[in-house]
C-alpha cells in the first residue's frame, strides 16, 4: 500500500478564542496534483500582489524529488504549476521563495548533480520565474568545485528593495569543522553571487568545539540590514574527552554588504535551544520562535517545549514564554498580523510523545501578544491522521486572518483531490 502525502492548507480567521468569517470565508484544500507522485507538500507559502498565493511545492516518487512553483487564487484554487525540470539534476528540493519588486518569483533550495560524470553531490539551487510562472533561468552553485565531498543548501530567501536576493543556509566545505557551517549568499537579479559569508573560524559562537551550525530563516529590516536565525551545536571537553554537547539558538545581524553587526548564541543550562523562524514586530524589536528541551531528563523527548523569544535590535532578551507542546517541532513558523498579534504554528510528534498524552499528531497554533504573553492555543487534528512536524507554513492576511499550510499523512492508496 502506497503512502500518500496530502497537503492541507487552512485559512483560519482568528478572533479571541473563535474562528470567524472575513471577506474570504475559511476553507480547507487538499493538493495531490499528480497521482504518480505519492508525496506532495508545501515548503513555504507567500502572498502574491493579485491577492492570491504562491507556494514552493515539492513532490517525491520513491527516492526521486522534484519541486515546482504553484500559483493559487485567493480561494486556494490552482491557477498554474511550473515544474523545475533539467536532465542535469537528479533530485531537486525547493525550500523557500520570494517575489521581487518587478513581480518575478525566486525559488531556492538544493539540487543533486553529477560531479565528474560519476559522483553525485548536493549544490545550492536558485531558480527565477516571471509573473506568469515561466522559468527565466535555473542555476546551481558548487562553491568549492575542487572538493567532491562538499554540499550547499539554501533554507530561506528574501528579496531586497534593490531587487537582490539574500539567502541563508549551510555548507560543508570548511576544513576546520567536520560538519556543516552557516552560509549567507547575496545574488543579483541574474543569479550571480554579489558576496557570500560563511563561518569556518567559528567567530559567532560561544566557547567550545563547534560540531555544526545552520541558519534556517532570514528577514530584512527597513534600513537594509537583515537578521538570520538558526542553531549551533557546541561540544565541550572534560579531561581530554568529549563531555557534553548542546544546541544553542543563534542570531546574527548583517548589514547589506554581509558584514556582521551583532551576533549572539543563546542557551539555558541543561537545555537544548533551537531557533526556527523570526519576524519583525517593530522597528526596534523582533520575535523568534523555536523549541527547547531539558537534557537533564532521561527521556528527553517528553519535555520538548515551544518557545517564543522577544529581542530588541541589539539582541537583549525582553520576554520569553515556553509552552509544553507534547513533542518536538523542528520547523515552527511565526508571523504577525496587522493588529500586532503573533501567530505561531507548530506540531506534536508521535515519535516524541508519551503514549498517555491527550494530543497526538496534531497541528498546534499559538497566539501571543508582542510582549510574549500566550493569549491562547489550539490543537487541530486527530489520532487517525499524522500532521508532520515540518514543513509548516503560516502567513498573515490583510484582514488579520491567518493562512496555515501543513502536511497531512495517511496510510491509504487514495489519490487525487481529497
Amino acid at each position: 500500500m502506497k503512502t500518500l502525502l496530502k497537503i492541507l492548507i487552512t485559512i483560519s480567521i482568528l478572533f479571541t478564542n473563535y474562528f470567524s468569517f472575513s471577506q474570504v470565508e475559511p476553507f480547507t484544500k487538499y493538493y495531490n496534483l499528480d497521482p504518480e507522485w505519492v508525496g506532495n507538500y508545501f515548503e513555504q507559502i507567500i502572498h502574491t500582489p493579485d491577492g492570491g498565493y504562491a507556494a514552493v511545492f515539492n513532490q517525491n516518487q520513491g527516492f526521486t524529488m522534484r519541486t515546482s512553483l504553484l500559483k493559487l487564487d485567493q480561494y486556494g484554487e490552482v491557477e498554474w504549476q511550473t515544474i523545475i525540470e533539467d536532465e542535469a539534476y537528479l533530485n531537486i528540493n525547493g525550500f523557500s521563495l520570494c517575489i521581487d519588486n518587478f513581480g518575478n518569483y525566486y525559488i531556492a533550495g538544493s539540487v543533486q548533480v553529477i560531479f565528474n560524470d560519476e559522483f553525485a553531490q548536493y549544490d545550492a539551487l536558485l531558480s527565477k520565474f516571471d509573473n506568469d510562472g515561466n522559468i527565466l533561468w535555473t542555476k546551481n552553485y558548487n562553491l568549492n568545485p575542487d572538493n567532491t565531498g562538499t554540499s550547499e543548501t539554501i533554507h530561506k530567501i528574501v528579496a531586497t528593495e534593490n531587487n537582490k536576493v539574500i539567502a541563508v543556509g549551510c555548507q560543508s566545505y570548511c576544513e576546520e569543522t567536520p560538519y556543516e557551517n552557516s552560509l549567507v549568499l547575496c545574488f543579483d537579479s541574474n543569479g550571480e553571487i554579489d558576496w557570500m559569508w560563511y563561518d569556518c573560524d567559528d567567530n559567532v559562537f560561544q566557547e567550545g568545539f563547534v560540531l555544526r551550525t545552520n541558519l534556517v530563516s532570514v528577514i530584512g529590516t527597513p534600513e537594509g540590514a537583515f537578521y538570520a536565525v538558526g542553531s549551533t551545536n557546541v561540544a565541550k571537553w572534560f579531561n581530554g574527552s568529549l563531555w557534553k554537547h548542546s544546541y544553542l539558538g543563534l542570531i546574527v545581524k548583517f548589514n547589506e554588504d554581509g558584514e556582521i553587526i551583532y551576533n549572539k548564541s543563546i542557551g539555558l543550562p541543561d537545555f537544548q535551544t533551537n531557533f526556527t523562524d523570526i519576524c519583525m514586530i517593530s522597528d526596534n524589536d523582533f520575535a523568534v520562535t523555536g523549541w527547547i528541551s531539558d537534557t537533564s531528563l532521561v527521556n528527553l523527548s517528553l519535555e520538548d517545549q515551544q518557545a517564543l523569544f522577544i529581542f530588541d535590535s541589539t539582541f537583549n532578551l525582553k520576554y520569553q514564554n515556553n509552552k509544553f507542546i507534547g513533542g518536538g517541532s523542528s520547523k515552527q513558523r511565526i508571523t504577525m498580523t496587522k493588529d500586532s498579534i503573533l501567530h505561531v504554528v507548530a506540531a506534536t510528534d508521535i515519535l516524541k510523545i508519551d503514549s498517555e498524552s491527550d494530543y497526538k499528531n496534531d497541528l498546534l497554533i499559538l497566539k501571543y501578544s508582542t510582549k510574549g504573553e500566550l493569549l491562547w492555543y489550539k490543537y487541530i487534528g486527530g489520532h487517525d491522521i499524522d500532521i508532520f512536524t515540518g514543513p509548516l507554513c503560516v502567513i498573515d492576511n490583510p484582514d488579520n486572518s491567518v493562512t496555515y499550510g501543513y502536511n497531512q499523512h495517511d496510510y491509504t492508496s487514495k489519490s487525487g483531490f481529497s
